[in-house]
């Protein structure tokens, strides 16, 4: 499973949700095939995912609808487990 040419229904994204294949996290694997980085929640995560994507769709990835998204919902998953983190790190009090 070797690096693929970019489809246009990748491209365009809310048009490819229609045919069955959108652009998210969950399926990212399928998307980048080998060039998949292990990437951890954090900003070496985050770089690493800006470098793959950047590796697949070419240096002008940023403008491509169903590409871009893809940086945001990894910060929005984060952001999210921080959150819980901080809030399970909160201990109770006993008398």
């Amino acid at each position: 499973m070797g690096r693929s040419n970019v489809s246009l229904a990748e491209v365009m994204g809310s048009k490819a949700a229609a045919s069955g294949s959108s652009m998210r996290l969950s399926n990212l694997a399928d998307i980048l095939g080998d060039a998949m980085p292990e990437m951890p929640k954090n900003g070496v995560g985050r770089h690493r995912l800006v470098r793959a994507l950047q590796q697949r769709f070419g240096s002008n990835w940023r403008s491509l609808p169903g590409v871009k998204d893809l940086v945001k919902e990894f910060d929005r998953s984060v952001d999210m487990e921080n959150k819980i983190k901080s809030i399970s790190a909160i201990k109770a009090k006993g008398k």
